[in-house]
């Protein structure tokens, strides 16, 4: 049997040991968090007893036990949802693989076949329909016009200008004589053409007596590219004898504007006088409306 304390009648040595660690955890339990006072074990009393209303150390103690209760309620409420969410997780995978395919794919493709193209074709051909070509047959003629337009003023300038027998271009080069004096001599041809020069040939005046023994170095000047080729005519016995046809091969590399030959005698008292110049080229295209130099009665030179 036991007193109101839960402990046994038995013990009557209320200031014994034993009775008071078996007691103490009881009151603490009990009252300890709620109520405070003095405990009296001789008479087995609570002395001095405060109020819980006005023990704000209990009223503390209360409100954390509360909190740390919630928290554990919480934690415990997340670990059981996280456990359900990985089972979830683990079935919606096994299902996902267990989908068969074929069956969407077969979808897919009915649904495909299933589409009316008419409609998209009915609407590309209405398009077609709508198209004005009166726009682009009067470009088409104005284009046409202007080619055989071109071509008339081709033909044209070949009948004027052009040379029978050897269809040459005709040109007058602005020199008769080259001396140490004056040793070089620049001619623009970009006036009626362009060309690739692939053959040069001058010959000297057979009036000259003397010899003529120099470096010949002609230019090829491409002015749009920057281009420039350099020929030298390389001095034998056989090139140097007088009334001879010098000749000069080009690389017909690039189509060019303009040409520079110039001329170093080994003494400055020779002189160069050329009866003939001529080039061998391909050209590129004939402009409109050229206006060609007046042959003159000095020496002058055919670019064949």
């Amino acid at each position: 049997m036991t007193n109101e304390f839960g402990l046994g009648l038995e013990t009557k040595k209320h200031n014994t040991t034993a009775w008071i660690n078996k007691a103490k955890p009881y009151f603490v339990d009990q009252i300890g968090d709620t109520l405070q006072g003095d405990l009296d074990m001789n008479n087995f009393k609570v002395t001095n007893l405060k109020s819980p209303e006005n023990d704000n150390d209990a009223v503390h103690k209360k409100y954390f036990r509360e909190q740390i209760n919630s928290i554990e309620e919480l934690n415990a409420l997340e670990t059981k949802l996280n456990s359900e969410l990985q089972k979830e997780l683990t079935n919606i995978k096994q299902q996902i693989q267990n989908i068969d395919d074929s069956e969407i794919k077969t979808y897919i493709q009915q649904q495909i076949q299933n589409i009316d193209d008419s409609e998209i074709k009915t609407y590309i051909q209405q398009q077609i329909q709508n198209i004005d070509d009166s726009v682009i047959q009067q470009q088409i003629t104005t284009i046409n016009n202007l080619v055989l337009k071109q071509d008339k003023n081709k033909v044209a300038l070949e009948k004027k200008y052009l040379k029978e027998g050897n269809k040459s271009y005709y040109f007058t080069l602005p020199f008769g004589r080259l001396s140490i004096r004056y040793a070089s001599v620049t001619d623009n041809i970009d006036q009626l053409l362009k060309v690739k020069v692939e053959t040069t040939f001058f010959r000297q005046n057979f009036r000259l007596s003397k010899k003529f023994n120099a470096q010949k170095v002609l230019q090829f000047i491409n002015d749009r590219d920057k281009n420039v080729e350099y020929k030298e005519y390389e001095s034998n016995n056989e090139n140097n004898k007088v009334n001879h046809l010098y000749e000069i091969k080009t690389s017909g590399k690039y189509y060019i504007d303009r040409f520079r030959m110039l001329i170093v005698p080994d003494n400055e008292e020779d002189d160069l006088s050329l009866s003939e110049f001529n080039m061998i080229f391909e050209t590129e295209s004939l402009i409109e409306n050229p206006k060609p130099q007046k042959e003159l009665t000095s020496p002058s030179y055919d670019f064949l």
